[in-house]
Parts: C-alpha cells; structure tokens; sequence
C-alpha cells in the first residue's frame, strides 16, 4: 500500500526530537515524513529507504561562525567559517545558495558590495577573494598582506575595499581591477576591525594598542586616534549616518564615540566578557553587540541602556548582522549556529545548524592501550588503540573541547571553551567533578604524579588546581595576554608557560615564581614540550620554527626550520631523542632533537595539525587534525597505521530512493556520514 501523504509522520519524529529519544536504527522506511526538524539530532543507522522528505530540515557541515553578512537589498546572508569556506543562503527559503571554497585558513571576515555584485572574503591564509554574487565564482584573489587578515569593508560606492591584518597594516583595493591602491601603516599593533564612513571619506580602525584610529580614505593620512579603552580594540563600525563611531574591545566595554568631536558620547557597560561584534540597526537608534557569552545585548544608543539581551546560542558569539528592514538580525556562534531573531521580541525565528567534528587534542593512556580526543562538537572520545573502535562518548560539555590529559590510566580531564574542567573515570565513563574556570581552557597540563593540573586560556593567567579535590590553588600572572601551552618538566618541579607574548616562561611550581624567560619567537608560542631527562624543552607556534632549548641555560640549542608553516603542536618522544611537530600544512615533521636533522614527513590529513603525541613506548605517533580524524603512525616506517574518525550525526543512515531532497542536501548528508545505495 503507498503511503498516505500528510505529516503526520513527521510530527512524530519531531514529537520523538523534542523528547530526546534515542533514535539509533529507527526504520521509517516507504513513509511520508513531512516538515521533520532534524538539525543537531543524531540520526545514526536510522533507514530513510525510499522516504519522502518534503521540507525535511537537516544539520549542515559548515563550523565554528566567524562573521556573517546581509546583501544590502536583503536577499542574501553569508557566513565565514572554520571550515575555511563562505556559506551562502537565501533569506526566503533559507536552503544555501552557494559553498564558497578556496581559502586555507578560517575566513574571519565576510561582506557584500554595496551594489550586491560582489562577496568578499578574508582569510587566515593572508588572502582576500572576491566572488561573484551570481555565479559564485572566484573572480579576483588580493595578494600582499603577510600575516592572516581580520576585516574587510567596503567603501559605500563599491569601488574600494580596506582589509586590516596582523601585519600592522590597512590596505585599500581597488574592486573591479584588483589592483593594490595605497598601503596604511600601524606600527607596533595589528588591526582587529575596518570601517568605511557613510560618505566614503575615513576609514576606522580597531586596533591592538586599545585605540580607534580614524585615516583619510584617500591619502591614508591619520585624522585621529580615539583613546579610552584599557585593552585590544575587536571591532569598529559607523552609524548609518555617520554621526557615531561605536568601537568595542577586550575591556568588556562598547565605547560610542562623537564622530566630529571625536570625543566620547556614550560608555556601554555590562556583563558581556570580550567584546566580539557591534552593528547598528538600519535607522541608528540601536546597537546589537555579541561577546564571548552566549548571549547578544542590545543597546539604546541615546541612553546607553541595554533594552533587550537574547538568548539561546550555546557558545560565544562571534558575528553580528541587521537585516536591511531593521527588525531581523542575524548572529553567528562557536556553537557552529546561525541564529535568526526578531530584535524587538527576543524570539529566534529560525537556527541553521552546522555540524563538525575537528579533533583539538589527543592523549595517550599511560599504559598506551588508550586514546582520548577533544573535539569541536562538545565531545570527548575514548578509543581503543589497538582495534580503532571508538569505545566510548563523553557529551556533558557545551563548548568545544580544547584538550584533554590522563592523569591516570583511571582519570581522564577534559578542559573546554565553556570554561569548566571535567574529571572523567575511563572504566565507568561517568564524570567525577567538574572544575569551573575563570575563562575558556586552552591548554592543560598534569605533573607526572597526577596530583597537580596547570590550566590556561582566554587570560594571563595559569590556574593551579589539586587533581583529585579540584580545588583551586594557585594563580600565576603571566605576561600573555591569552595562554595557550603549559608543559610540565618530567621531575613536577618546572612549569613552562607561552602565549601570544612571544616568550616562554618557566615557573618554579613549588615557590611560584619565574625562573627564566626564553626569547627567540617573533609571534605567539602555541605548543611546549619537555624531554623526559628535563635537559630539553621544544617551542612552536606561529613562527616557521621550533626552538630547541637548554632549560638550565637559557639557551636556544637549535631552531629547526618549518619552511613556511606555522607549528601548532609538538611533542618530544619517551626516550627524547625525536621531536614531532604538527603544522598548518596538514603535515607532521620528525626531527632529531640532539642535532637537529630532519628525518621523515608525514602528510595524509587533510586539515590542520593541532595535536601530536607520542605513545608511552615510543614506537606510535598519534595526530589530530581540524580534518575531523585522528592517525596512527608507526615511527619506524612513517606509515599510517591506522584513521580514526568519529561518528557523525547521520552515520549510516540509508537515504537510498528518499525523495524530497536537493542535491546540495544529498550531499550534505553524505559528507554527515549517510549512505546511499546505486540505483
């Protein structure tokens, strides 16, 4: 009998949904599933075989939102992602429109030409692209910064775009013939944000050294500089006419600035953590801003008040866009959503949600029979070493899982961007406690009898816990701003610390404080590793090299030259004779520590490498990639022995003979993990 048409199915799965059943090998097979909102819900093994899927909503493979765009007549929205991709959509229907791919790195910003023909994208990989809106074809590549570029603007005729970067410069572009117009030079401070005034005249820039700087568009002659904050200037933007500059910064402050006066209007302040964007409604009298938290303020430009907060993302909020009517506004999370709301009811209207499994760390059991995975979806993986299975799924985290370390071949901790610290027990996969921090964990650290954890993150700071009560102990004040590696020397009695100071610091743990500083990096020092003797320790990061360091003297043994990538993770083998470095290339390098020689690499991942760790016998490498797998490799031979992959939200589930599905959606389910047999 063929299936009555209706929704009745559909309003069973989403009852199903709504009441977190497990839906692991469900049939709904020959059935008529209508209208089934099945974003973020895991469908694993579920048959869909021959099911018509009319209106079906599914969870999409973009990431983490770094910035999000309307086109200016209202038709369009796009988004910037970790997935090194633009993500475009069409407002009505919201199906995508176009994946725009080519960018290496994260693209961190996005915009629409003011006459809609262009998207521009700006990139990690230093790079600018310029799309046609229609087609979306890359039509231009702008070539010249050199270090990743935060933002672009365009300037309201069209004709010109201003991009800011780390290289401590503004650059303005001619659009049509791609040529390079004149180059703006900020020495000693990157540039976080780029605005264009209304009438196309200044160009605004948020900058690191805490200030607003205002340049002529033309010459590219400084006009002002706009002093107030205490910290890094995130974002910049003008009202629609032109009369306010509001500027928002990592002082947690939004700062509404008189554009003529150049004096300061209006101090908005509140429990909003980083400031991470600020937009203007159409008609100027309000200002949405997003942080760090999971909720978006939004603020009456008159009186500074905040008139409305909303709520409903699970992680910091990075991107901000009014829709031209005003009244919808978009917003872009690292909970890998784009929410759309009704500004003046709080109400979200519509979630696209993206689904991507990057793994951000990985740890060897000491016994090395295990292996633990911090992932970007909120996960924490436990797999069997020898087998490849994954043996487990720890989901109590709300934030990406940004490293993971055993303590013992019992206890595993997970530390994560919602700022808490969990304590897991491997045999039952129950959680012990969980540890709140000040801010997102970055990076964490266990001395070598497991009774004291180091963490750090999104502040200057290292905090000092008691491994098996939690409790907080210490804090040490770094000169980092942000602390992304803490290493422990093999004897407890050192801790290494870096961050985006350039510099290495190294801790006496039991007096708490420095004993040396290590100098030699130019840009921040992502990862630390220590030699099991405590003669050696091995810094990467931004830098094309690895600095090999005498610990007792200070001094830098050898630098071990990455050609042009930067060093994301490191790690010096049980027996300290060979260092494996993890880089932005997607490949991992061996080096002999002692001399310095390059000696094998390994290349096979598709994303950057951000985790490698030796096993405890020294004879497997594992790496993880933002490629979402995890390898094996045998350190004799360079082969991969083994991939790892985590289950997607749609493995297994048989889309064969569904009807109702786009092509784009069909293959997006595919890339989740769904099957489909050849007809």
């Amino acid at each position: 009998m063929t299936p009555k048409p209706g929704y009745a199915a559909g309003n069973i799965l989403n009852m199903l949904v709504h009441l977190g059943a497990d839906l692991t090998g469900y049939d709904f097979s020959g059935l008529c599933v209508w209208q089934a909102y099945l974003q973020g819900v895991a469908l694993q093994e579920v048959s869909l075989l021959d099911t018509e899927l009319k209106g079906a909503v599914f969870t999409q493979t973009f990431g983490r939102i770094y910035s999000i765009a309307f086109s200016s007549d209202g038709t369009f929205l796009a988004a910037g992602t970790s997935r090194n991709d633009v993500r475009v959509w069409q407002v009505h229907d919201l199906q995508v429109k176009f994946t725009l791919e080519g960018h290496t790195g994260w693209v961190r910003s996005v915009a629409f030409s003011p006459n809609t023909r262009y998207i521009a994208s700006a990139s990690d990989d230093q790079t600018i692209r310029l799309w046609d809106r229609r087609t979306g074809r890359c039509v231009n590549w702008f070539q010249g910064h050199t270090n990743r570029v935060h933002a672009l603007a365009f300037r309201p005729d069209s004709g010109l775009l201003a991009s800011g970067s780390s290289d401590q410069t503004v650059r303005l572009w001619h659009v049509d013939s791609a040529s390079f117009q004149h180059e703006i030079n900020t020495p000693n401070t990157w540039v976080h944000s780029v605005a264009f005034s209304p009438d196309g005249t200044v160009v605004a820039g948020g900058c690191d050294d805490h200030s607003v700087r205002l340049w002529n568009a033309s010459t590219g002659h400084c006009l002002a500089v706009l002093d107030g904050h205490t910290a890094a200037v995130t974002v910049v933007a003008f009202s629609p006419d032109g009369t306010i500059i509001a500027s928002g910064s990592d002082d947690q402050t939004i700062r509404l600035w008189d554009s003529q006066r150049r004096k300061l209007h209006t101090l908005l302040r509140g429990s909003m953590g980083r400031v991470t964007a600020v937009v203007f409604s159409g008609d100027g009298t309000r200002v949405a801003s997003s942080s760090m938290h999971p909720v978006v303020h939004l603020w009456n430009v008159r009186t500074g008040e905040c008139v409305k907060t909303l709520r409903g993302h699970t992680s910091a909020v990075r991107a901000l866009a009014f829709h031209p009517d005003g009244l919808l506004l978009a917003t872009g999370s690292d909970d890998q959503s784009v929410r759309l709301w009704n500004s003046n009811q709080e109400a979200c209207l519509a979630r696209l949600q993206g689904s991507t499994s990057s793994v951000w760390s990985v740890a060897f059991s000491p016994d090395g029979c295990y292996l633990a995975s911090g992932h970007s979806n909120q996960l924490v993986c436990l797999w069997n070493r020898h087998t490849g299975q994954c043996e487990a799924v720890l989901r109590e985290h709300t934030g990406l899982v940004r490293t993971v370390v055993y303590l013992d071949t019992t206890t595993l901790m997970s530390g994560s961007h919602d700022r808490s610290i969990r304590s897991w027990h491997t045999g039952s996969r129950k959680r012990i406690r969980r540890m709140d921090g000040p801010t997102r964990i970055y990076t964490m650290a266990a001395s070598p009898d497991g009774l004291v954890l180091a963490s750090g993150g999104m502040d200057s700071t290292v905090w000092i816990w008691d491994a098996r009560t939690g409790h907080h102990q210490a804090t040490l004040s770094t000169d980092n701003r942000r602390v992304y590696a803490v290493a422990f020397s093999s004897d407890g009695q050192t801790l290494a610390v870096s961050g985006d100071s350039t510099s290495v610091q190294l801790w006496n743990v039991q007096t708490r404080q420095v004993m040396t500083t290590l100098r030699g990096h130019t840009y921040p020092v992502w990862s630390l590793a220590y030699s099991s003797d405590n003669h050696v320790l091995v810094s990467g990061g931004e830098d094309p090299f690895v600095c090999v360091w005498d610990v007792h003297t200070g001094q830098c043994l050898q630098v071990l030259h990455e050609e042009t990538t930067a060093v994301a993770s490191l790690s010096i083998s049980p027996d300290g004779h060979l260092v494996a470095s993890g880089g932005a290339d997607h490949c991992i390098r061996l080096w002999n520590v002692h001399t310095g020689q390059w000696l094998r690499t390994l290349c096979g991942h598709q994303g950057k490498v951000v985790s490698v760790v030796f096993c405890p016998d020294g004879s497997v490498l594992a790496s993880g990639s933002w490629d979402g797998t995890i390898k094996l490799w045998d350190i004799q031979t360079g082969a991969c022995l083994r991939t790892l992959r985590p289950p997607r939200p749609y493995e297994g589930m048989n889309i064969t003979g569904a009807t109702g599905l786009t092509a784009a959606q069909r293959e997006t389910l595919k890339q989740l993990g769904a099957v489909e047999d050849e007809q």
